[in-house]
């Protein structure tokens, strides 16, 4: 019996997704489920093929979510991409029943102190699932574009240095960096690199016809809700064991009075500020950005894969890390506003050119700087918008990686091979990786 697939959630990319799914022969729209209560979504799940029955025309929350299992078999596929979800419960559940998963972001249901949860929390306690149940079907957690794609290109451009670069480290001890890779040791790579930031980039060029944005309204291209929630939440960087506390906080243009938090196990710095308050510097391909410096997921899911314990369980290595987003214009002009009441997508229609590009820069001591990316624009042929169509294809990307290996566990984007993830998204998107020395 062909398994189902169910979308919790079909927004944008749900339904750049699902195009892709069905112009792939991966599932037709018979195996397809969808819980959602926007008719908008409904009625293109309908234009699809869909049926009436695979139809959940319900907001799933903390109360009700079990529900969804009444629809899932051992061996069939769940696609979180809704608001205000626990990811670690839905985790745990799927995990105990043999559902496939694959999460494209951290939430919870809502709670009333929501700045005080942290990704940190849910991170160690799925790793802690993860090693209780090993060789159960293959979940992939925060595996869209970023969280996602980007963490695995991370290791395509650790690679490159290896190969190419022509620093007198590299040079002199390129067969031993090849050992490390081949018995992956990426964190000892890193290490021996001396890799000290991993400086991650989103920026979102979207032009629109829409003129002056809504009172009260937060816009976005991918999802509003969480949009606003991201920018307003605590300015935060991983900062890395070979980096002063004093050189983050100047990276980020901020005073030590600004410090709110600091952690030690896990290296995470938070502002007593909003992110949408900080500007910090990145690369996009070959040009500086000034973005916002945001706390998200896969920060620490590249601190835990690239850092060094001693045998007493003491810290030894880990990078810095940091998420410097620079949305498009009307987006980043609704998310300064002290309180919204609505929740704008910026349609197709309204798109009238531009897109959004994902990068990483890799600084250390013993290479030369390295630069990795995608990128998606509006008239490359994308499938729904740019924005959605760069997370829909790394779902997709997903999706086949758990098919080659339905029993792998859980696993987070930096333990899946990275050849394998980037053939499934060669066919869509380009892949940049080259030496950068610009800031």
């Amino acid at each position: 019996m062909a398994p189902k697939i169910m979308f919790l959630g079909l927004g944008v990319v749900s339904q750049s997704l699902m195009d892709i799914l069905l112009q792939e022969k991966m599932f037709d729209s018979d195996q397809m489920i969808v819980v959602d209560k926007s008719e908008r979504s409904l009625s293109f799940f309908r234009s699809r093929g869909g049926k009436e029955e695979n139809i959940l025309p319900i907001v799933i929350g903390r109360d009700n979510y079990m529900v969804i299992f009444d629809h899932l078999n051992p061996g069939d596929f769940l696609l979180e991409l809704a608001n205000e979800i626990d990811d670690l419960i839905l985790t745990t559940e799927c995990t105990k029943r043999g559902i496939h998963l694959i999460t494209t972001s951290d939430g919870w249901f809502p709670e009333k102190n929501q700045a005080d949860l942290c990704y940190e929390d849910h991170l160690q306690e799925t790793l802690k699932l993860a090693r209780a149940y090993p060789k159960n079907p293959t979940t992939i957690m925060i595996f869209g574009i970023n969280s996602g794609v980007i963490n695995v290109l991370i290791k395509k451009a650790l690679v490159d240095i290896v190969e190419k670069d022509d620093t007198s480290f590299v040079t002199e001890n390129r067969d031993h960096l090849r050992k490390l890779i081949k018995e992956d040791k990426f964190a000892q790579l890193a290490k021996e690199l001396k890799v000290t930031y991993f400086i991650e980039s989103d920026y979102d060029t979207t032009e629109t016809n829409i003129g002056e944005p809504k009172p009260n309204t937060s816009y976005s291209t991918w999802n509003a809700f969480d949009f606003y929630s991201e920018m307003n939440d605590r300015a935060s960087m991983i900062v890395g064991t070979g980096t002063k506390l004093s050189e983050a906080l100047e990276k980020m243009g901020a005073d030590v009075d600004k410090i709110y938090a600091f952690d030690q196990d896990s290296r995470l710095l938070e502002l007593n500020m909003p992110g949408k308050l900080c500007r910090v510097k990145a690369v996009i391909n070959d040009q500086i950005i000034e973005g916002c410096a945001d706390d998200h997921e896969e920060l620490h899911s590249i601190r835990e894969y690239f850092s060094i314990w001693d045998e007493e369980g003491n810290l030894e290595y880990a990078p810095s890390a940091m998420f410097v987003y620079l949305p498009c214009e009307i987006a980043l002009k609704t998310a300064l506003l002290d309180q919204v009441d609505n929740y704008h997508v910026i349609t197709p229609e309204e798109m009238t050119s531009g897109g959004e590009a994902i990068g990483m820069l890799i600084k250390g001591a013993n290479f030369n700087s390295w630069y990795v990316g995608t990128d998606s624009y509006l008239g490359d042929g994308c499938i729904g918008t740019p924005p959605a169509f760069l997370v829909a294809v790394s779902i997709y990307a997903g999706l086949k990686y758990i098919f080659k290996h339905p029993n792998e566990g859980i696993l987070y984007p930096e333990q899946l091979d990275t050849d394998e993830i980037i053939s499934y998204i060669s066919p869509y998107l380009p892949v940049y990786s080259r030496k950068c020395d610009i800031i």
